[in-house]
């Protein structure tokens, strides 16, 4: 693990048996006010900021788990955010943000579909004011690391074609196959999705992994 032993891992191994509890009873209380519980919602996406991960729910069903990376601590993180999905780009172009820029002296930089790109091969649009996002990303070893707050907001996911895919057949009607004929032609495509897929952007610091057991997170 390249992040070594930090104070906020070292604060978690020091957490006494009451700091654990009220932990415990703050996560489930967020969990029962959160909008899959309370709406009923049978499809969505669900972003644990601290646990740096994206779950895929479709028809009831958890789908599947993502790594992801979040926006980093300060001006760049994350916000918390309930929103829909509207729109899978593959093969998206990318528009350096203004701070980006600002901070290089540049006026505007927009790089095309490619191995240059840091968007990587798809981006999935969020109805949001702050710009953020899904993405794939042109760095995929950032998903090796065990803390992945790195990203300028938007939340960068591995395996992003394989999400994009299972949300637009889901979504946009389209095909197996004319998803995988566009993707491959490595132009800009855009596939609508008829039925919004609600995505939130959350902060639990208490989880349960695969093997049930329960993890504090900083």
């Amino acid at each position: 693990d390249p992040d070594g032993v930090d104070s906020d891992l070292l604060r978690l191994l020091n957490l006494g048996l009451p700091d654990r509890i009220r932990r415990i009873r703050l996560a489930l209380q967020r969990w029962r006010e959160s909008q899959p519980v309370r709406k009923g919602t049978r499809s969505y996406v669900r972003v644990n900021i601290p646990a740096f991960e994206l779950e895929l729910h479709l028809d009831g069903e958890s789908v599947r788990r993502y790594r992801a990376v979040v926006g980093s601590p300060g001006r760049s993180r994350t916000p918390l955010l309930d929103t829909r999905a509207t729109q899978v780009v593959l093969n998206p172009t990318w528009a350096a943000p203004k701070r980006w820029l600002e901070k290089r002296g540049l006026d505007r930089l927009i790089l095309w579909p490619g191995e240059h790109n840091p968007l990587g091969p798809m981006k999935i649009r969020l109805f949001n004011a702050n710009a953020i996002y899904l993405h794939g990303t042109n760095k995929p070893k950032a998903f090796e690391r065990s803390r992945r707050a790195m990203s300028q907001g938007c939340i960068r996911v591995q395996g992003a074609v394989d999400l994009a895919r299972r949300i637009a057949l889901s979504r946009s009607g389209t095909t197996s196959e004319r998803f995988d004929e566009l993707a491959k032609k490595g132009r800009p495509a855009k596939l609508k999705l008829s039925e919004k897929l609600p995505v939130h952007l959350e902060y639990v610091t208490v989880v349960v992994d695969d093997n049930d057991r329960i993890r504090f997170l900083p």
